[in-house]
């Protein structure tokens, strides 16, 4: 039996659920690319370059943070709208979208 935290799926995870895994994560104007739930880089959405260097960058995905009535709580599940948080320190925009697969990174 898993003794992980529901928020922890399905970004964060153990080593062994993650190894190899690759998820891109959307906001409306960044791709956030993760794997292992470390982030490795950030796209700008609309001119297709890559940020660097980028706050996120080398940063785990430690949670998600939604907003309800001008307060800010933690999400349990990643879903549309909900902001990413790395390592309890810096947050993205909504996110609109994600997608696991291989894509080539410069």
């Amino acid at each position: 039996m898993s003794t992980r935290p529901k928020h922890v799926v399905p970004i964060l995870g153990s080593a062994d659920d993650l190894r190899g895994q690759y998820i891109v994560v959307t906001t409306a104007r960044s791709e956030y690319h993760l794997s292992d739930g470390v982030c490795f880089g950030v796209r700008n959405r609309a001119t297709g370059r890559w940020s660097h260097p980028h706050p996120a960058q080398g940063m785990r995905v430690t949670g998600y943070l939604t907003r309800n009535q001008g307060r800010t709580f933690r999400s349990h599940d990643l879903v549309m709208g909900v902001r990413l948080l790395f390592e309890n320190q810096i947050s993205t925009t909504p996110v609109d979208g994600w997608f696991w697969g291989e894509r080539e990174v410069a």
